[in-house]
């Protein structure tokens, strides 16, 4: 896989689609998308969709998102911003990697937030306002390989993402072990997003199954010592 390519592919298109369609700026989700998610329910709320001209992607159920295209970057976003699940301060959401079982090592998945508009030709993690975990190990937030060394993943893997809107801290998880946490200095109203390069299939859980990280009792346990600043994960050793 090749990281500098993620940064690079269709930047120049990135930054046209970003002048014409700058992300909202909102920190939480507006009164009226509010009322929109509980009217519509979680199913309706948080399903994915992605670009309509995007014929390599399809949606196999409410919660399978099928990525056909090779070597095209594509990305699919909840229809509408997270908001803390409920008895919990966090939004959180998981992907498992289901197919293919030979998952090409040159396969880029990212899974993670972005601000939306959000251009859907470029992965998760590769503009601003928007951050991922990529599959090779390495945290990609607002555009820049910002922490190397986490757990790679790959078929069979569950990959969760969390955000807390009130503090800006963003979490990431892998098989239900928590893997990385640190504090987002660009605090919006995010939308879940999952991306890839290659043909696969992933298989999104938003709190209709039990999840593999247990969301209580580890991070509040981890959230004892105040998480690193976004500028603090920047400088930790790559």
């Amino acid at each position: 896989m090749d990281s500098f390519a993620i940064i690079t592919n269709h930047h120049k298109e990135a930054q046209s689609f970003r002048k014409q369609f700058p992300p909202s700026s909102n920190q939480f989700p507006t009164s009226e998308q509010v009322e929109q998610i509980k009217q519509a329910g979680l199913i309706d709320a948080y399903q994915l969709i992605t670009d309509p001209a995007f014929l390599d992607v399809s949606f196999y159920s409410f919660d399978q998102v099928v990525f056909s295209a090779s070597d095209q970057d594509r990305t699919c976003i909840s229809r509408c911003p997270l908001m803390p699940l409920p008895g919990h301060v966090y939004c959180y959401f998981e992907a498992e990697v289901v197919m293919p079982d030979d998952l090409p090592l040159d396969a880029a998945i990212s899974i993670g937030l972005v601000a939306n508009p959000y251009p859907l030709f470029r992965l998760a993690g590769a503009d601003p306002s928007s951050t991922s975990y990529v599959r090779n190990g390495e945290i990609l937030s607002n555009g820049t390989f910002m922490r190397r060394g986490l757990p790679t993943f790959t078929t069979r893997t569950t990959v969760g993402c969390g955000y807390d809107p009130e503090l800006g801290l963003v979490f990431f998880t892998n098989n239900g072990r928590l893997v990385s946490y640190f504090l987002c200095p660009d605090q919006r109203a995010y939308h879940a997003a999952v991306s890839a390069n290659q043909p696969c299939v992933l298989q999104v859980n938003f709190g209709m199954n039990p999840f593999c990280y247990n969301l209580k009792d580890e991070l509040m346990a981890r959230m004892v010592d105040k998480p690193p600043s976004y500028d603090a994960a920047m400088s930790q050793p790559q």
